[in-house]
């Protein structure tokens, strides 16, 4: 008779034990478990810091946005590019690169 718990019997891990009965198939869906529910927890602390990560990403999106807009307009009253406000959306682009981009590493 086989002990692991119904839940495992879909997700395949018991194959692994094949010919093993009893307490050798509970022990391996314990550490079984216990590895899939690390890898899958996400810690209170980890949460917090991606829920500042994003809310930091947003300001810098909406900061780009709005100083964009504003040089677009100025250039089309004044027929001319502001070049000063230009190297800070550069600036901003660069830093959004980065904040967007996958951590390497």
């Amino acid at each position: 008779m086989r002990l692991y718990p119904r839940a495992c019997r879909a997700c395949g891990a018991h194959r692994a034990a094949a010919g093993r009965e009893g307490r050798d198939d509970l022990v391996l869906h314990a550490v079984i478990g216990e590895q899939q529910k690390a890898v899958t927890t996400i810690r209170p602390v980890e949460r917090s810091e991606l829920a500042s990560f994003k809310n930091r990403r947003q300001i810098l999106y909406r900061d780009f946005i709005e100083e964009a807009s504003k040089c677009y307009i100025d250039a089309l009253q004044h027929d001319e590019a502001d070049i000063p406000g230009l190297v800070g959306l550069y600036a901003k682009l660069s830093r959004m690169r980065v904040l967007s981009s996958k951590p390497t590493g």
